[in-house]
């Protein structure tokens, strides 16, 4: 079985979420305060309700979500899982739940909080299967267990020797029955060596001694013996420390580096996970980056994934490199609107078909696996739009900054805009990214005859959230049509090609007679092109002296993903 489907309500900065999840890894990408740490929190919440695992997470009055009509006094978890195994459904019977329709079997779980604001106390309702007040038998959660790893992870106060720390945990599941009594008479007859007992028999007699003036003659007699390990096996691998090989030396950890530290505590968790006998298992881990260079990421989401088949994984990421790294289907890219609502998109349901996926997983290299990140998104053809679009957006106020705006530029290197549309312009919100995108393209209806069915073929794209806007012919005929812009623009073709620019304009006294002459001038140095108008107009901006005029179809693109 699996977690299928968990909903959550008016927890935090949620008012509403709906999500579904794949049955081993699931990375939750988007931008910051859109609720992946309240997702985790929700699991934590429910996985640790009514078993023996420490409880380290619960909900108070400041978890319940104001929204604009004051503070909601509910909150709602409602968690389906997929039954795999007809075993399951017997397992977990309490749980069970019938589709009236369908006769799909599965089970559910639901947790209601009541904020009663007068008495300031928080009532819970937990019930089983469809039915409100259904109870469950303790039994059923000791067959759930979980491991959370926060993202701000203390490595060295979780690996302490103390009660409760994974690795003494690690230790204790991997111990069979009769043999904790024998390791622990192996470990004391190993130090009963006479320098030892000659030694533990001189703090004996120092206490001993103070011991017996310090109570009655008449008392029964009073005396410690010494013993320099513990006498239970529990108590014996809670104390068991982590150390690093170093030479002949070890080191202790406060003297290893983070991210290796980080790894050695993801170890014990794994190792930790692997020897439990509960049936459902999960790992949740917020930043598995921490401390982590990308090359290493790379080794350590590699492995995650080759692994984690006996346990469901939830994993909140901001790193560009894991997200480029990992398979599609696992990745929920999550958004929240100005009303709290979450969307979210399980890319495995999003309705591309295996050859747009295997397009868009090629293309995501770490840079371009921003765009899951961000508030909107602007696909261009080449280099030229993503190195001007920013400086065009600036142009036109500072309100309009699409950094500022979370908004990314995506350049495609090309025309195939398909793969990347289908994320946005579906009308089925569950297959839907859930943020405006724009496409900008090249009409070209200079070349063939004025054939501009590719064209058109890009324009039929557009739905939902997602807007295309096309050029007349080419970016460059598009930025020399105002006037406004031809000082600027003859003064960047001067710089690109200077001796060309001399023999055939300057010497004689004229500029280009219109947009396509100018195109075809900065044609074989586009980028340089952009790049050299990128630093012009730049300088410009900040001595206020930019009169450039951005083209009417970019300003349309760039105010659609800003909602404006």
């Amino acid at each position: 079985m699996y977690l299928e489907k968990l909903d959550i309500q008016n927890f935090r900065g949620i008012k509403e979420a709906s999500l579904a999840f794949n049955k081993n890894i699931n990375i939750l990408i988007g931008s910051n305060n859109v609720g992946k740490s309240a997702i985790i929190d929700t699991l934590r919440l429910v996985f640790s309700y009514g078993t023996n695992q420490r409880r380290d997470i619960y909900i108070n009055e400041s978890d319940f979500h104001i929204s604009t009509t004051g503070l909601q006094n509910t909150i709602e978890f409602h968690l389906k899982f997929k039954i795999e195994n007809p075993i399951e459904a017997g397992m977990f019977y309490d749980l069970l739940s019938i589709d009236s329709t369908t006769k799909e079997q599965s089970l559910e779980l639901h947790f209601r909080y009541t904020l009663d604001t007068s008495a300031s106390k928080i009532k819970l309702s937990v019930w089983g299967g469809e039915n409100e007040g259904h109870s469950i038998s303790s039994e059923i959660f000791d067959n759930i267990y979980f491991v959370y790893l926060g993202a701000l992870r203390d490595v060295e106060k979780h690996m302490k020797p103390i009660r409760g720390n994974k690795l003494g945990g690690l230790y204790k599941q991997l111990v069979t029955s009769g043999e904790d009594e024998k390791l622990v008479e192996e470990l004391k007859k190993a130090i009963e060596t006479p320098e030892w007992k000659a030694f533990i028999e001189k703090g004996e007699e120092k206490i001993n001694e103070h011991l017996k003036n310090t109570t009655f003659l008449n008392d029964p007699k009073q005396e410690v013996t010494i013993s320099p390990i513990p006498f239970e096996f529990d108590r014996i691998a809670d104390s068991m420390t982590a150390r690093i090989p170093f030479g002949s030396e070890t080191l202790e950890l406060h003297q290893n580096g983070l991210g290796y530290n980080n790894l050695i505590y993801t170890a014990t968790i794994l190792g930790d996970l692997d020897s439990r006998n509960e049936y459902y298992k999960s790992l949740l881990i917020e930043e598995p980056e921490a401390h982590l260079h990308p090359q290493l990421q790379n080794v350590l989401f590699s492995y995650l994934k080759s692994y984690a088949s006996d346990f469901q994984t939830f994993i909140t990421s901001h790193s560009p490199t894991i997200t480029a790294k990992t398979d599609l289907d696992s990745l929920l890219v999550v958004h929240k609107n100005e009303n709290s609502i979450i969307k979210s998109l399980a890319l495995i349901n999003s309705g591309l078909n295996p050859k747009q996926k295997k397009y868009l997983s090629k293309f995501l290299d770490v840079t371009k696996s921003q765009l899951f990140f961000a508030k909107g998104v602007i696909f261009v053809e080449g280099i030229s739009e993503a190195l001007l679009l920013p400086i065009f957006a600036k142009i036109m106020g500072d309100e309009y900054d699409l950094e500022r705006n979370g908004i990314e530029v995506v350049n495609i290197n090309g025309v195939a805009f398909s793969a990347f549309a289908h994320l946005y312009n579906s009308v089925d919100p569950l297959k839907n990214v859930g943020v405006k995108a724009s496409i900008l393209t090249d009409s070209d209806s200079d070349k063939k005859g004025g054939d501009t069915s590719r064209a058109d073929s890009v324009k039929a794209m557009e739905a939902s959230d997602l807007k295309v806007e096309i050029s007349d012919i080419t970016f460059e005929n598009e930025l020399y049509k105002p006037a406004a812009n031809h000082t600027v623009l003859q003064e960047v073709a001067k710089e690109l090609h200077p001796i060309s620019y001399k023999r055939n304009y300057e010497s004689k006294g004229v500029v280009f007679t219109d947009s396509v002459e100018f195109k075809d001038f900065v044609a074989d140095g586009k980028s340089e092109f952009a790049h050299i108008l990128a630093i012009n107009l730049s300088e410009k901006l900040e001595i206020g002296t930019c009169t450039f005029e951005v083209p009417n179809y970019i300003k349309e693109a760039i105010k659609w993903v800003l909602g404006k």
